[in-house]
């Protein structure tokens, strides 16, 4: 990576990218338990539900549905840092942010910009991309939240 006052450059596998530099400021933001819209720092629509056998489980990286009775409030947005781990749905091991990253070719430049999920100091999703398995809907789901990001 190479520097400059208002830029940065990138040389990522094959391609150079070329960024604004963006003050790394330490953002965070709470979502409490009775929030249902969001337009700052994202734009996302929180439902709650309840969960039953006969209810289908939407696959779609903008959306991520959660048992809601293991999610503790509030929850933080924030953007990743060094030494941030999540368990990546279907997986039981934990996983350092940086090797997700690196596994699913995320450019530098994108993965500044990510924002995460946390409920309780855990990662509970890589918005876009993943949640973690510790809180996926299971069996004895019986309510979920729904977090929908808009474009």
């Amino acid at each position: 990576m190479f520097y400059s006052s208002t830029h940065c450059l990138n040389k990522d596998r094959e391609n150079l990218i070329i960024t604004p530099l963006i003050e790394n400021k330490k953002q965070e933001y709470l979502i409490n338990k009775t929030c249902k819209k969001l337009s700052v720092p994202v734009n996302m629509n929180i439902y709650r539900q309840e969960w039953n056998k006969k209810s289908k489980i939407i696959t779609d990286n903008n959306i991520a549905m959660l048992d809601a009775d293991i999610i503790e409030f509030p929850l933080k947005i924030r953007h990743w840092k060094k030494g941030d781990y999540f368990y990546p749905l279907g997986k039981n091991n934990q996983k350092k942010l940086s090797d997700f990253f690196i596994d699913n070719k995320v450019p530098n430049s994108l993965k500044r910009k990510l924002w995460l999920i946390e409920s309780g100091n855990k990662i509970v999703w890589i918005c876009n991309y993943r949640i973690d398995n510790r809180f996926k809907i299971t069996n004895s789901t019986k309510n979920i939240i729904l977090l929908e990001l808009l474009s």
